[in-house]
């Protein structure tokens, strides 16, 4: 009889997609911050301190063609998914 167990303290398999993150950081504590889920397919950003306004951030993305598209408002605070 054989038994294969694995290791108790086997650390998890890293996810072999890229990841790619971006920060903005602006005056006064001003902080955006972007990254790729790739597990999901989804732009995550999270803003902290963003400048009190009526104005909303806008997420743009444009692509080899040129022709800019909105992705869609970003919240002025807490986590946003595209």
């Amino acid at each position: 009889v054989l038994i294969f167990t694995p290791p108790a303290n086997r650390a998890p398999q890293p996810d072999a997609r890229p990841i790619a993150v971006a920060q903005i950081i602006g005056s006064e504590g001003t902080r955006l911050t972007a990254r790729i889920d790739p597990a999901s397919d989804r732009l995550i950003i999270r803003a902290q301190a963003l400048p009190d306004t009526r104005l909303q951030p806008e997420l743009w993305l444009i692509p080899a063609d040129g022709v800019p598209r909105s992705l869609g408002l970003i919240g002025p605070s807490g986590t946003t998914r595209v």
